[in-house]
Formats: structure tokens, sequence, C-alpha cells
């Protein structure tokens, strides 16, 4: 992909996840307050799940307007993005935690 087309994919991957989790974070304030107001206890367990945080990140590089730098005068500098990312939380696990990955990129079975 060029830097313009990867850009715009990373942004629309970047905001449907700020999107998700509100949804998630409304469905859970909804469940909770329907446990809260139950007459009886839940007979089962509701998993709590979580999304990633994550963001884009651009690296910039500084590029010589000019080609050639005359003497004595120095040579102006434009800063342009170079390469764009979406980073993502790491989810510090250890053996003792009880922690299943759901859904990852390279395969949506758990």
């Amino acid at each position: 992909y060029t830097l313009q087309d990867e850009s715009n994919i990373l942004y629309h991957e970047a905001n449907a996840l700020y999107w998700v989790k509100a949804l998630l974070h409304m469905t859970y304030q909804f469940v909770d307050h329907a446990i809260k107001t139950a007459k009886e206890p839940l007979p089962f367990e509701i998993p709590h799940l979580h999304f990633v945080d994550g963001g884009l990140l651009f690296a910039y590089l500084d590029m010589p307007l000019a080609t050639l730098q005359r003497a004595g005068q120095p040579v102006k500098l434009s800063r342009t993005v170079n390469v764009a990312y979406l980073v993502e939380e790491l989810i510090p696990v250890s053996v003792d935690d009880n922690f299943k990955k759901y859904i990852h990129n390279g395969d949506a079975t758990p």
C-alpha cells in the first residue's frame, strides 16, 4: 500500500476500535444495571471482555527542502510522515493469570 492508502486504512481501524470500546462499555453498564435490579441472582457468570487500547503512530522524517547546500547557508528541512502504524496495548500475562484471547487478527477462532 502507499502511505496515503495505509494511513487511511489504519485510521478506519482505529476509529472502529474507538467506537467498539464505547459500545462495549455501554453494554456492560446496561448488563450491570439489569443484574442489580434482578429479583434473583443469575444462574451463570457473564464474562468480562476487554478490547485493547490502541492508537495511530506516525513516524516523521526530516527531508531537505533544497538538494544543494550553498556555502555558509544551512539546508532547510521539512518534516514529512515516513510510515504509519496502528499500535496496541501490551497485555502483560503471567503463567498464573486466567487470561484467554478470544479473537485476534490472524485467526477468528479462539
